[in-house]
């Protein structure tokens, strides 16, 4: 409530147990919506709010941390866009970075476009926390990662990446997804690097990792009555 808010003074510590869960990994956060209205019936008076539930004022914010990350939003793959892309008619998805390399500092994972077919993406919107909902957006979110992992792949630069190198690249961003959350810096910087040789070597194998992180396998067995 605002008024515990209140009384806690201009410091708000959040590391407390339990910890909010979308702050319990250094790349989450959450977004905070404030809604103020009137609690209680006022005298009429011109131009002043007095009738209870009246809305007063809304604000919106977030609280992220550094290694936040936005995440692949999709977008509606419409019969028309299909021509216009000159795609196949029954195509359910398309992914790609168009000109941006993720290998280049300042692309975001905004720069890719996870395109998902219209009427498949309404139903999936409208029922987000279904098993299947949730399967399929985890599906997306590792297709998504294929894509930029695919793409890194064919930049000739890439071999000679370090983790220094890759940690401010939408690549970067990709491979501390997978690495361990919980582990402290140093031992993240390792496991990151680790990802990045096996993304050279092996990308079926970081792909694995990334499957794990996404944790696909427990969608799929709550999807399918597991």
């Amino acid at each position: 409530a605002l008024t515990e808010l209140a009384s806690s003074g201009p410091d708000l510590v959040l590391s407390g147990q339990p910890r909010p869960a979308a702050l319990q990994t250094p790349r989450s956060g959450c977004q905070i919506d404030v809604l103020i209205y009137l609690a209680v019936e006022k005298p009429k008076r011109p131009l002043r709010p007095w009738r209870y539930g009246t809305w007063i004022s809304r604000a919106s914010f977030e609280v992220v941390t550094e290694g936040s990350f936005a995440g692949f939003v999709p977008l509606p793959l419409t019969a028309d866009q299909k021509v216009r892309m000159d795609l196949p008619p029954k195509t359910v998805r398309y992914i790609t970075l168009g000109d941006n390399s993720p290998l280049d500092e300042g692309v975001s994972e905004d720069s890719l476009e996870l395109w998902f077919d219209a009427d498949l993406l309404a139903k999936m919107s409208a029922n987000p926390k279904s098993k299947s909902s949730d399967a399929l957006q985890r599906h997306l979110f590792l297709d998504a990662i294929a894509a930029i992992v695919a793409d890194a792949r064919t930049r000739p630069e890439l071999s000679n990446f370090s983790w220094v190198d890759a940690k401010d690249t939408l690549l970067g961003r990709v491979v501390e997804l997978v690495a361990p959350s919980k582990a402290n810096e140093e031992a993240r910087a390792q496991a990151c690097a680790t990802y990045l040789e096996m993304i050279k070597k092996s990308p079926a194998r970081f792909m694995a990792y990334a499957e794990e992180a996404a944790a696909l396998s427990a969608a799929l067995d709550e999807e399918l009555g597991g």
